[in-house]
């Protein structure tokens, strides 16, 4: 059975003025123009067949070559793609003419299609035809951003655009790009019109279902806050939003409580935070740490036998929060703070390095000190991703871990293609802490050292199940319950190895505990 498929729009979307490169041309009369003409042809559904187009380019400089690009995509800009199914073929080129021949089945040759005409390298024209019954209507989506920074908008695997066009009932994702020292505000809609944008109207990403009409949306962005600039603390604003907390089952070296029944803690589970919050973009540093106690005129007192900060107010009084680190026990001494002559400081040369042997009572009083908190477990995990769900690492792409990339025990790297955890004795194994921020593997966040370095408290009780009735439920801003006393840290350090410095890889340690290896860094919510 044969069907004759109509050309039904053909539609000439503009006459380009301008170079790939964006540069208009410096004499007006190079500008070109372009036409395309459609033959109908018969397609033998089930068996293949033919439709030919005839691209006509017409210039006004002469003996240019007009060159047809064949494009699928919702725009037209993106280069190389075929759509399934289909074969196309050019099997004539004479001058300015070229023939264009594609074979398919009836149901793939029939939709949309895309054909760019480039003439001595110049984006001349591009033309959409649909092809099929009925006829559908294509709409336009504008992007406009405001000063602050850039947006697009893309449906499918089409190309991110300032302008995009698709058909009533498509999902478009609009794209925000945010200029140093601004953030990302809201979406709104140019004119009038409304648009449902989901999750809402401040995420970035977000979706809106494309309606009847031409729709034009605006970015917005402001200044970019930082609450933490008084006490020289970088922050990074994390939007609200759900992620998957816990790793997947096909996880290489996921805990499962096959050695310690205590650690069946990794189960993946839905968790949707309700509040942005800004998180240090580092870890607290030992200079951070002195300002504090000496600000708060903490003196030294000796305190099991060793040099402490302790508190003297609130609800922790009494509690020790920092040691000076260069107690005989120390593992690696010396690279802390310190108390001599009176007051606190860091230890020479190590003014940059995450404060370690801080209890989670000294994490906890620094960040009501700064003005902010501990993250949540949750709040942590949904930063350390950067953006990426359902992969060990927020850092790269997701998959490994290498001394190259961060600083732990780097003979027991992580590659999820090679099982997981696998040993190269030849790899870097520096077993003590190193500046904040000195990896170059920032996460998509822009966060540093969520991954080894030093182990970072968090604010919640450990709880197997994560403060829920089952660790696989639902959770909405969750904090673990108070099972046993002891609170949690996350990222790992310079002495583990990779597997445990997984995002959701989760230890445990009571308050009053405290180690070379574990420090913390601090976030300020948003009410």
């Amino acid at each position: 059975m044969k069907n004759l498929f109509k050309i039904l729009a053909i539609t000439l979307t503009g006459v380009f003025a301008m170079s790939m490169s964006g540069c208009k041309p410096d004499d007006e009369s190079a500008v070109k123009t372009v036409k395309i003409a459609v033959q109908n042809g018969d397609i033998v559904e089930g068996e293949g067949g033919e439709v030919t187009f005839d691209v006509t380019t017409e210039h006004i400089a002469d003996g240019s070559e007009g060159i047809i690009k064949w494009y699928t995509s919702s725009d037209g800009t993106a280069a190389g793609i075929q759509p399934a199914g289909i074969v196309p073929s050019v099997s004539e080129v004479a001058g300015n003419k070229a023939t264009v021949t594609m074979t398919a089945d009836a149901e793939a040759v029939t939709g949309l299609y895309y054909f760019t005409v480039t003439i001595d390298g110049v984006a001349s024209g591009v033309a959409k035809l649909t092809v099929g019954e009925p006829a559908v209507d294509y709409y336009t989506v504008t992007v406009e951003s405001a000063d602050g920074g850039d947006a697009v908008a893309s449906i499918a695997e089409g190309t991110p655009a300032a302008s995009v066009e698709t058909t009533e009932g498509t999902q478009v994702t609009l794209t925000a790009t945010e200029d140093d020292g601004y953030e990302f505000v809201k979406w709104s809609v140019v004119g009038e019109g409304a648009i449902e944008f989901l999750p809402d109207a401040e995420a970035n990403p977000a979706t809106f279902v494309m309606p009847a009409g031409d729709v034009t949306v605006k970015a917005e962005f402001e200044t970019a806050a930082n609450p933490g600039e008084e006490f020289g603390i970088e922050t990074v604003k994390i939007r609200r939003g759900t992620f998957l907390m816990g790793s997947p089952e096909d996880e290489p070296n996921r805990q499962n409580g096959e050695f310690d029944p205590r650690a069946n803690n990794e189960v993946q589970h839905e968790v949707t935070l309700t509040k942005d919050f800004y998180i240090g973009k580092y870890e607290i540093t030992n200079a951070q740490y002195a300002a504090f106690l000496n600000d708060k005129q903490v003196t030294g007192t000796t305190a099991n036998g060793e040099t402490a900060a302790i508190c003297t107010w609130g609800e922790n009084d009494g509690q020790i929060m920092i040691y000076d680190s260069r107690m005989p026990a120390a593992i690696a001494p010396g690279f802390g703070v310190i108390w001599e002559n009176g007051s606190w400081s860091p230890a020479e040369g190590y003014e940059d390095y995450p404060a370690g042997w801080v209890t989670w009572y000294g994490a906890v009083e620094y960040a009501a000190y700064a003005g902010g908190s501990l993250p949540t477990e949750a709040q942590w995990e949904y930063a350390a991703r950067g953006g990426v769900e359902a992969k060990p690492f927020g850092i790269g792409d997701g998959t490994k871990l290498t001394s190259e990339m961060a600083n732990f025990f780097g003979w027991f790297p992580y590659d999820v293609a090679r099982g997981g955890e696998y040993e190269d004795y030849e790899a870097i194994a520096l077993d003590e802490p190193v500046a904040v921020g000195s990896y170059a593997y920032p996460n998509g966040y822009g966060l540093y050292d969520m991954h080894g370095n030093v182990h970072e408290w968090v604010s919640d009780w450990y709880d197997t199940n994560y403060g829920s009735d089952n660790a696989g439920d639902p959770a909405t801003d969750p904090v673990g319950n108070n099972l046993d006393g002891r609170k949690i840290r996350k990222g790992g350090c310079f002495y583990d190895m990779a597997q445990y410095c997984r995002s959701a890889y989760r230890e445990f340690e009571f308050q009053t505990m405290t180690f070379a290896y574990t420090g913390f860094r601090i976030v300020y919510v948003v009410e």
